[in-house]
């Protein structure tokens, strides 16, 4: 069977849009079925149950800097710092140039249109949240938010898909 299709058979809660958006990339590059260092980091670290269970929906979210776990805070801060404010670390040398060229890309849209060309993709950590998809165009959000002179357009609000675990949607009900 097709590593696309046996992955939404797998995961039969999560919309289609995350998988065009997000999963169907990662299928590509690291392959199927799910294994290994490349997908451990794919899936945040988390078992595949974990996937399975939880609940999808697309929201529009104020971005807040405080909102994000402290990993994910890491990345963006990491990428900011790196890409940015020419501070390399870690992150930056294992992304390289590749990096660079997709923050352009990114800031070119927000600084245009001030809103993300594709909705990220979230995981709701209590009331926090940490990011599947999106730390880009995340650190890019927040470098024009922070620390340049606001000529640009750009929203507070942005579209986001926001997964959770049951549990968690029937408190936020």
């Amino acid at each position: 069977m097709e590593p696309h299709l046996q992955a939404r058979m797998l995961f039969p809660s999560m919309p289609e849009e995350i998988f065009n958006l997000w999963f169907d990339d990662r299928i590509n590059v690291n392959g199927w079925p799910p294994h290994g260092g490349l997908w451990r980091g794919a899936l945040c670290r988390r078992p595949i149950g974990f996937w399975k269970e939880l609940e999808w929906t697309k929201k529009t979210l104020h971005l807040q800097f405080n909102k994000f776990t402290q990993f994910s805070k890491t990345i963006i801060t990491s990428l900011i710092l790196a890409y940015f404010l020419g501070a390399p670390n870690s992150l930056s040398l294992d992304l390289g140039d590749a990096s660079k060229h997709r923050l352009q890309d990114i800031r070119s849209c927000l600084e245009a249109n001030g809103i993300f060309p594709n909705p990220i993709i979230l995981l709701q950590e209590g009331d926090r949240f940490e990011i599947a998809d999106g730390c880009h165009r995340l650190a890019v959000f927040s470098y024009l938010r922070h620390y340049t002179v606001p000529n640009h357009p750009l929203q507070e609000a942005q579209l986001a898909w926001v997964g959770a675990p049951p549990e968690m949607t029937d408190i936020a009900s």
